[in-house]
C-alpha cells in the first residue's frame, strides 16, 4: 500500500484488497515512533482519515514528539536522540490526507479525517509534474481543486464524491472507466 503504487482499487483491486485486509487485520499494535507515520500513511491509501489521524494523535499523545517538533525515540525521554525519518514523514500524512498523486491518477481528499471538516492548501506538487490547489468546505458539499499539469498527459481525478457540477478549464474532460465519482 505505501509508499508504492502497485495496490490500487482502480488498477489491481484484488492485490488492494489483499494488502487492505492485511493492513486491518494486523491492527496497530504498540508501536515505536517512526511507525506512527509510517501506519498512517498506509491508513491514508484506503483512504481511512480518522485511522490516519489518530496514528499522529498518539504519536503527540505518547509525548514523542518535542515543542520544536523534533521526534525522539522512546516515551518519556529515555533515549533523547532525534528521529528525522518521523519528522520528515508526519507532514508527507497530512498531504496524503489532502491528494494522493502518481503519475496517471489524482485522488481528491482521499482520506479526509472529521476533524478537518474545512480548509484549503495551495501549491501541493504532484507526481508527473504539477500542482493542485484545493479549497473545501464538506458541512456545504463545496470543494474546489485547481489543478495544474506541467505537462501534456492524461489523468484520472477521483473526487471525494459524486458532485451536481464538475468544471474544467484549457483541457479536454472525458468520463473514466473508473466509475462516476472519476
Amino acid at each position: 500500500l505505501y509508499p508504492g503504487f502497485e495496490a490500487t482499487p482502480e488498477r489491481t483491486p484484488e492485490l488492494y484488497e489483499a494488502a487492505r485486509n492485511a493492513l486491518l487485520a494486523k491492527g496497530f499494535p504498540s508501536q515505536c515512533n517512526f511507525t506512527y507515520p509510517q501506519m498512517a500513511s498506509s491508513y491514508t491509501r484506503i483512504s481511512d482519515g480518522e485511522r490516519a489521524a489518530n496514528a499522529l494523535i498518539d504519536l503527540v499523545r505518547k509525548g514523542l514528539i518535542r515543542p520544536s517538533m523534533g521526534t525522539q525515540v522512546g516515551e518519556g525521554g529515555l533515549w533523547p536522540v532525534v528521529q528525522f525519518e518521523t519528522t520528515m514523514a508526519c507532514p508527507n500524512v497530512l498531504l496524503d490526507m489532502l491528494l494522493y498523486s502518481d503519475p496517471t491518477l489524482l485522488r481528491i481528499l482521499p482520506a479526509l479525517p472529521d476533524m478537518l471538516p474545512t480548509g484549503q492548501v495551495n501549491g501541493m506538487r504532484i507526481r508527473g509534474g504539477g500542482t493542485a490547489d484545493i479549497e473545501w468546505d464538506i458541512p456545504k458539499r463545496r470543494v474546489i481543486a485547481r489543478i495544474c499539469s506541467s505537462t501534456t498527459r492524461t489523468v484520472d481525478v477521483k473526487l471525494p464524491a459524486t458532485f451536481n457540477r464538475v468544471s474544467v478549464v484549457g483541457a479536454a474532460a472525458t468520463a473514466s472507466n473508473f466509475g462516476d465519482a472519476y
